[in-house]
Formats: C-alpha cells, sequence, structure tokens
C-alpha cells in the first residue's frame, strides 16, 4: 500500500473530497471530516462555524496518529492508502 504525505490538516482534508461516500458510515475519520469540511468552506455562514475554531481542527489532526489501532485501519481504508501526518514541519507520524 502506498503512502501518502499531508503537511497540514487542509491538504488531508483535500484528499479526502473524492472519498467522502466512504464516510457516510460513522467513523472518527468522517468526524474529522466533515468538521474540517465545513470549517474550511469559504461559502459557510460563520454562523455555522460559531463552535468551532481552527484549533479544534488542528487538535484533530494532531489526534489521528493516537486513534486506536481499528480507527486507522478505518481510516487507511477511506484513503486508500497509508498517509504521514506533518504540521509545521513535524512529522506527527504515519497511519
Amino acid at each position: 500500500m502506498e503512502t501518502n504525505t499531508f503537511d497540514s490538516p487542509q491538504a488531508l482534508m483535500n484528499y479526502l473530497v473524492p472519498h467522502e461516500e466512504k464516510m457516510r458510515t460513522p467513523s472518527a475519520l468522517g468526524s474529522w471530516y466533515w468538521r474540517a469540511k465545513l470549517w474550511f468552506d469559504p461559502n459557510v455562514c460563520g454562523c455555522k462555524k460559531k463552535n468551532m475554531s481552527l484549533q479544534q481542527i488542528e487538535d484533530g489532526y494532531r489526534n489521528i496518529v493516537n486513534w486506536p489501532e481499528g480507527e486507522k485501519s478505518v481510516a487507511r481504508n477511506i484513503a486508500g492508502c497509508s498517509f504521514t501526518l506533518i504540521m509545521n514541519g513535524v512529522t506527527l507520524g504515519t497511519i
């Protein structure tokens, strides 16, 4: 299985857009993705984002590497690959 590298929460979110159908079933990655998509969409009214912050999206991105193995496996299946997460030039880990 190939490994992709993402250097930001937005990069991972953009990669996952074509995989949305796989995230209709509840999963940790799906939950993070839908929140990130809402946050980064410039066409969404700020009122829908009022209980969210970039910090929450970034914290969720960092936390992906700490998920239980079962959730990591689901994330790999959704993405169709293993992936390495990087934030601010620091490698967080590989899923």
